[in-house]
């Protein structure tokens, strides 16, 4: 289909870590002060493609994890 993939390819010197495991609220619910640490690998995974020029990718990942954005 010709879309963007949402991983870059990992090599074992790549400074941008592997996609982190989906964190998913099955219930809809999310709440900041319970949830909020879990979105670090996904932060941490988004920054690390923009700063290294992924941009795309790094908005893909993120409208990905977060449909609402």
């Amino acid at each position: 289909m010709g879309g963007f993939s949402t991983t870059v390819p990992h090599t074992p010197t790549s400074v941008i870590p592997l996609p982190p495991p989906d964190v998913v609220h099955h219930d809809g619910s999310y709440d900041p002060e319970k949830d909020g640490l879990g979105d670090i690998p996904g932060l941490r995974y988004a920054l690390d493609l923009f700063l290294s020029s992924h941009m795309v990718e790094s908005e893909t990942f993120c409208r990905e994890m977060d449909p609402a954005m």
